[in-house]
């Protein structure tokens, strides 16, 4: 059941694995507030997926032209 509960969540560990960071990384930027959203349940850390893409998408740059 816990499973099927968290199927849509990334661990602290699989997400900074994910994103190439150290999860102590990912703790400096939830102390900074700079980090993607995130979801404590005791002293765990879970990522939304959903959560993760939209950080990531927020975070896209267009390439400028050359003149």
């Amino acid at each position: 059941m816990p499973d099927q509960l968290l199927a849509n969540y990334k661990s602290e560990r699989q997400t900074a694995k994910a994103l190439g960071h150290t999860e102590r990384t990912l703790r400096k930027w939830r102390a900074q507030g700079t980090g993607p959203a995130y979801t404590k349940i005791g002293r765990k850390t879970f990522y939304a997926i959903s959560a993760l893409e939209a950080w990531l998408k927020a975070r896209e740059t267009k390439p400028v032209r050359a003149a």
